[in-house]
């Protein structure tokens, strides 16, 4: 008994020894896979970092791989990323695509390999892309390898080149058409003053028909006039001379008053200038009158009932800026990419559509640019960028420090042409501004967030009135620096800033030569935030 008892252990002993042998030898075998897993995983990073594009891996809905690019473009630091919910990377305005290509995916549908779609960065603003993909193996199972392009620089210099084109086309057209009109006009104008030194004409009709022959004569030549305008592609060096910008202004905005101030059933219109101190520039003055004149006029048609008109500059990134301000009833989306199209008009077969072509065409070869922001209903706003006069022999001074570069600004606005020059504005400065329609989205935003430096809110926000999102920002351990924004007019703003104790208030139209100074002096009520904004910024 005793001596089987003493067998069944032995052989016991000596199977847990064999057990235990395979167990060593299976560990010592998973350690060396493992090792090998982290090698080519460090060696496949490696090469996704030193890959150009962003890279993604999507796989179950979620992502498990990716590059340096790809975290850069989004602004994520990795352990934020990975593992994020596919959904999470889109902007809500491509939401319901990119939830249609996940069901497509899930279904194995047929669709594109490539789409154009707006994706999400860490601070919620959006990045246009260009997105490739291939469904791949990856750890044995389905995943999506996704290749990002960034096209929101592609696609505004596709724009721009576009437009170009179409200038120069419709330039080299115009230079044709007031070349035959000059001859022909000419012509007429020639019989038409034998004519009417004839004096043998006594009848009254004949008189107003001649009347109205001279003035279809004057109109033909306004408009040889503009054609060549529209047809120049640049100046000559011998034409150019150095001007000041803000007087150009001052007598656009005079001639373009007086030439309005006759307008049949025209509401008042009140025009404010805001000049600063800003580098000359160099061109034809007289030409930069008349291309104002038809963006000032443009922005009078678009007020019958009459409204505000507000002219700003600055000096800012090496440009000059000139903002033009509107409180008429905006461009519809359809139109807003015709409206520099020579001919093209919106107000009846009797205009020639050529203002707004023309001052494009001025600012153009001024080596220029102008752009517009606008909201059906809302006003619009044109900005001209235009290079500043720089002497060859003189030092370029030193830049002081731009308080806004990477700054984090969440604004919370319903949107319009103010928002969004605002947007641009901030942008150009090197700002990261991320926006929300409502209160309640911003609230969701702030909860828990560490990615958010400032707080720019306007009052005209939907859900303003009833949301308590001052307060609870004024409530949290480290408040953020808050700006609100309001109209000018009824003082309004004032009594709110003043009763939620916001840091400051900007009231429409801004002055946007004092946007940096009004954004310091709001960063240094709260000098915690704002150290840690240079730390960033460094």
């Amino acid at each position: 008994m005793k001596i089987s008892q003493e067998k069944a252990l032995k052989e016991k002993i000596e199977r847990l020894n064999r057990e235990n042998k395979r167990l060593v030898e299976k560990l010592t075998s998973v350690r060396t896979d493992r090792a090998m897993l982290l090698k080519d995983f460090k060696y496949t990073s490696m090469i996704l970092n030193e890959i150009s594009p962003a890279v993604i891996l999507i796989q179950g809905g979620q992502v498990v791989l990716s590059n340096q690019a790809a975290l850069s473009m989004l602004r994520y630091a990795e352990e934020e990323f990975i593992g994020r919910d596919f959904m999470s990377l889109f902007h809500d305005k491509s939401a319901e695509n990119a939830a249609s290509i996940l069901e497509r995916w899930a279904d194995d549908g047929p669709q594109p390999s490539q789409f154009e779609l707006s994706m999400s960065a860490s601070d919620g603003a959006p990045v246009f892309c260009e997105v490739s993909w291939k469904k791949i193996r990856y750890g044995g199972r389905s995943a999506y390898l996704l290749c990002i392009a960034d096209i929101e620089k592609r696609k505004s210099e596709e724009k721009e080149l576009l437009q170009a084109q179409k200038i120069n086309s419709i330039g080299s057209m115009a230079f044709g058409l007031s070349r035959d009109m000059t001859l022909g006009l000419k012509n007429f104008r020639e019989q038409f003053n034998l004519i009417s030194a004839d004096g043998t004409f006594k009848s009254k009709n004949l008189l107003r028909s001649l009347k109205n022959i001279e003035s279809i004569i004057e109109t033909g030549d306004s408009i040889t006039q503009k054609l060549r305008c529209l047809a120049k592609q640049r100046y000559e060096p011998k034409e150019l001379v150095v001007f000041d910008l803000n007087k150009v202004i001052s007598e656009a905005v005079s001639a373009s008053c007086s030439r309005q101030g006759g307008a049949n059933g025209q509401g008042p219109v009140n025009v404010s200038t805001y000049p600063r101190a800003v580098s000359p520039v160099e061109g034809r003055p007289e030409e930069m009158r008349d291309a104002l004149i038809c963006l000032i006029l443009n922005a009078m048609d678009a007020m019958p009932d009459g409204g505000d008109i507000y002219l700003s500059v600055e000096e800012n990134l090496g440009f000059v800026w000139l903002y033009i301000q509107d409180s008429g009833t905006g461009i519809p989306d359809e139109v807003k990419d015709k409206i520099f199209d020579p001919f093209f008009t919106t107000r009846g077969a009797n205009r020639p559509g050529l203002g707004l072509s023309i001052s494009y065409a001025i600012i153009s070869r001024h080596n220029g640019q102008i752009d517009v922001s606008s909201t059906e209903g809302h006003g619009s706003v044109f900005v001209v960028k235009l290079p500043p006069y720089r002497q060859p022999d003189l030092p370029v001074t030193k830049e002081v420090r731009n308080i806004v570069k990477d700054l984090r600004i969440l604004i919370i606005s319903k949107g319009g042409p103010f928002t969004d020059i605002l947007t641009e504005i901030l942008d150009q400065k090197g700002g990261r501004v991320a926006g929300v329609s409502t209160c309640a989205e911003a609230s969701k935003r702030l909860l828990g967030k560490k990615n958010i430096d400032l707080v720019i809110t306007d009052i005209e926000t939907p859900d303003f009135e009833s949301s308590a999102i001052i307060s609870n920002i004024k409530k949290m351990k480290d408040p953020l620096p808050v700006i609100l924004l309001s109209p000018r007019q009824n003082g309004k703003g004032r009594r709110i800033s003043s009763k939620l104790d916001t840091d400051l208030l900007i009231e429409r139209p801004l002055e946007f030569k004092v946007l940096s100074s009004i954004i310091s002096r709001a960063m240094a009520m709260h000098p915690k935030r704002n150290a840690q904004s240079a730390t960033h910024n460094l």
